[in-house]
């Protein structure tokens, strides 16, 4: 359940900037608080999940719409506004509120979990998870946000001196957990967010190619980023049975077999897929020419 706390610099925009007199502070569903200036009170349509696991117990303001995650990683925000996630007073990064965000939501170059901030935020994370059990979710206790109240932490730098930098706020905000010890190891926290990202990826995906050849495919993507995928020509009937893989951010999308066509494409944070496909047709005396085309689809479950 999220405990209602109003940032110090959420407390200047409220005063200064919006008529206190049209203001309320009204609690919303499974405890989140939520702050709302007039008009169509109603956040059902913009709800995100923040996800690391699942976190609870983190802070967020979205421009006025203001609480904690719940133990789903629930949080609410505008369309187009920033959202800025904290523990306590510290900041642990703003990125464009969105229906799913991540650590790598949080830092506007990072390409995947090896980005040495979203790196950190993750070990950070890890750190103050309650019962240090991600695989239950992470749980940021009250006494965790208590004990944040008057520290900050620079995620900026690089993971081999985070630790060593940011040791009194950690350690500090580690003993207010149940279990407390060391700060969580860089290769850890980034196992643990790849595991999370291919996760997120999982499931089934299907569209249509065109080119040179015109015809359907699906996958399917397990937990591991591994691909299990078919393709049939409305053109040949040709049908073909493939593997292949997945980065954790989606790209590096592959799926190919021998003899057959490869397909090369990436997936985008709301499911779509886009890509290119080749496939080398045989010929005369050995030779042949290469059939070549693009493939678009979107993810079915």
């Amino acid at each position: 359940m999220g405990r209602v706390f109003i940032h110090p610099s959420v407390r200047r925009s409220l005063r200064f900037g919006l008529r206190a007199a049209a203001l309320v502070l009204v609690l919303g569903p499974a405890g989140c608080a939520v702050g709302v200036g007039g008009g169509d009170n109603s956040v059902a349509g913009r709800q995100g999940k923040f996800v690391d696991s699942t976190v609870e117990g983190l802070e967020f303001n979205a421009g006025g719409l203001i609480g904690t995650t719940d133990e789903t990683g629930r949080f609410f925000y505008d369309s187009g506004t920033p959202v800025t996630f904290y523990v306590g007073d510290i900041v642990v990064g703003t990125g464009p509120g969105a229906a799913l965000m991540t650590p790598l939501s949080l830092v506007e170059a990072a390409v995947d979990e090896t980005n040495g901030t979203v790196t950190n935020i993750v070990r950070f994370l890890l750190t103050i998870d309650d019962d240090r059990d991600p695989d239950n979710g992470i749980q940021i206790s009250d006494a965790v946000r208590a004990a944040a109240r008057g520290l900050s932490i620079d995620f900026t730098f690089p993971p081999s001196t985070f630790a060593g930098n940011n040791n009194l706020a950690l350690g500090t905000l580690s003993a207010a957990t149940q279990v407390g010890g060391a700060t969580v190891s860089e290769l850890t926290a980034q196992e643990h967010l790849r595991v999370t990202l291919l996760a997120l990826l999982a499931g089934t995906y299907g569209g249509d190619y065109t080119g040179d050849d015109a015809g359907t495919w699906s996958i399917e993507i397990d937990t591991e980023g591994n691909v299990t995928a078919s393709s049939v020509s409305t053109v040949t009937a040709d049908a073909f049975s493939m593997t292949g893989s997945v980065e954790s951010n989606g790209h590096g999308l592959t799926f190919s077999v021998t003899s057959g066509p490869k397909f090369d494409g990436a997936i985008s944070s709301n499911g779509v897929v886009t890509g290119r496909w080749q496939r080398l047709l045989p010929g005369d005396f050995g030779g042949g020419t290469t059939a070549f085309g693009d493939f678009t689809g979107f993810r079915e479950s």
